[in-house]
């Protein structure tokens, strides 16, 4: 059936003629059986449907039919800020017993539903969307499960219905595809700061360069001073399955992961991956995909930030240090990152405890989830690797929980733990401290190597 149906689907490509079809998918109708194919166009086109008689078809205009769903997903995130807002959820067992929920199921759910991109905590249902007059909104703990592709009524062939519950838990069905926030960064600084746009030469499916923002520093034990960032910054996909066997992985010079701050004709080289981690996690441990960078030259002076073409930079520098679980912050807190795409950005704290898959199939565990705070996003490409905070109001106070990593269209970001990102490769329980940040390292204290 499936090669069938592959064959189906080339045959009207072919006949389509001059109109633009991005993707042509079968599906099915659990009310009749009936096998249907999806025609996404990527414009309003004029399709005779004589010459495609033989098929049943649902036709959809790619702009429209992402902008419906990203609507509803848009909508069902704001209404969750404002359950927040209005009311803080006492029944607090429920609410872990909903997490735990999640972590135990998510690994079943999304080896038999290869559709599933994400699954979050919720506390509202989206129902009736697509039906004229009938859209409501149900204010109860449920399991809002995202998927890669939903027309309504169809289920893609070789996927089955995703049941209706999980234990006493609802579940509700949404379309969102996560994508990771990596991107074209540039910028170059004579002593690299958090913030930082830094590359290592991987390339996107366009050709261009693949990038994105330097995380925080750490003092390593074995390797001194490193900077963390998300691994699919600097590995490619082939790469982060092989960590993900083990767990983690150390490379020699040998290796030749260089990377380079920023993209340019003239490579500048700051430093090398010395070590990696990729593991999904479980009930009670998030997962990670994170990269230790070990600085080879233009040492960091501070935990200041760089400037932005909009010369926006943030009134504190993070000199502290200081890490913070995210699970023991109150929902609604403000979340501060700098990324090289956006720069500074305050998010609301969502949820935790939201399980997601990448594209390469990586399953990530017990993630924070940020939504923007208002209409400006909170990350977009490029953002990847920046470094979340809170207490950022309260001089002394700020504390980081997290790596940003990818997000959805909806503008819900998630971040992964920066606690279980320092564990998985071999970081001591903190950041490094900047005991006085006019007098840090220098230029000087290049290793003996040349990094131009």
């Amino acid at each position: 059936m499936k090669t069938l149906c592959e064959q189906i689907c080339g045959v009207i490509k072919r006949k389509m003629y001059k109109d633009t079809a991005t993707d042509i998918w079968p599906a099915w109708n659990p009310k009749s059986d009936k096998i249907v194919f999806v025609v996404e166009l990527t414009k309003k086109t004029n399709i005779s449907r004589n010459y495609l008689y033989d098929y049943d078809l649902e036709i959809i205009e790619n702009e429209r039919y992402c902008s419906a769903f990203e609507k509803e997903s848009y909508m069902v995130m704001e209404k969750e800020k404002e359950l927040l807002t209005s009311q803080i959820y006492d029944d607090i067992d429920r609410l872990q017993s909903l997490q735990k929920k999640v972590s135990t199921y998510s690994k079943e759910l999304m080896d038999k539903h290869k559709n599933i991109t994400a699954i979050f905590p919720s506390i509202v249902r989206s129902v009736g969307y697509f039906k004229s007059g009938k859209h409501r909104f149900i204010e109860s703990l449920c399991i809002s499960i995202r998927v890669e592709k939903k027309v309504s009524g169809l289920i893609p062939l070789e996927e089955e219905l995703i049941t209706r519950y999980l234990g006493t838990f609802p579940t509700d069905v949404i379309a969102g595809d996560f994508c990771c926030l990596g991107d074209r960064p540039n910028d170059f600084h004579e002593n690299i700061k958090i913030g930082s746009a830094i590359h290592a030469g991987l390339k996107t499916d366009k050709g261009e360069m693949l990038g994105g923002t330097m995380g925080c520093f750490v003092k390593h034990k074995l390797f001194g001073m490193c900077c963390l960032t998300s691994a699919h910054i600097v590995l490619s996909q082939a790469e982060n399955q092989e960590v993900l066997k083990d767990g983690y992985r150390e490379y020699d010079r040998n290796s030749l992961k260089p990377v380079y701050q920023p993209i340019s004709k003239n490579l500048s080289q700051f430093g090398q991956v010395v070590a990696a981690a990729c593991n999904e996690g479980q009930s009670d441990t998030p997962g990670v995909e994170v990269a230790l960078i070990k600085v080879l030259c233009r040492q960091p002076t501070s935990g200041s930030f760089p400037l932005t073409d909009s010369k926006r930079t943030p009134t504190f520098a993070f000199n502290s240090g200081n890490i913070a679980d995210a699970k023991l912050v109150r929902p609604l807190t403000e979340v501060f990152k700098f990324g090289i795409e956006t720069g500074p950005t305050i998010g609301l704290l969502g949820i935790p405890g939201v399980s997601v898959r990448y594209r390469g199939g990586i399953r990530l565990e017990n993630q924070i989830v940020v939504m923007p705070k208002k209409d400006a996003p909170f990350a977009k490409h490029g953002d990847s690797g920046s470094p979340a905070f809170i207490g950022i109001s309260c001089p002394g106070t700020e504390a980081a929980i997290g790596l940003v990593s990818g997000g959805f269209d909806s503008g819900q970001v998630l971040v992964t733990p920066i606690h279980a990102a320092l564990k998985a490769v071999h970081c001591p329980p903190y950041l490094h401290r900047f005991e006085d940040a006019d007098s840090g390292f220098n230029d000087e204290g290049c290793e003996s190597m040349d990094c131009s």
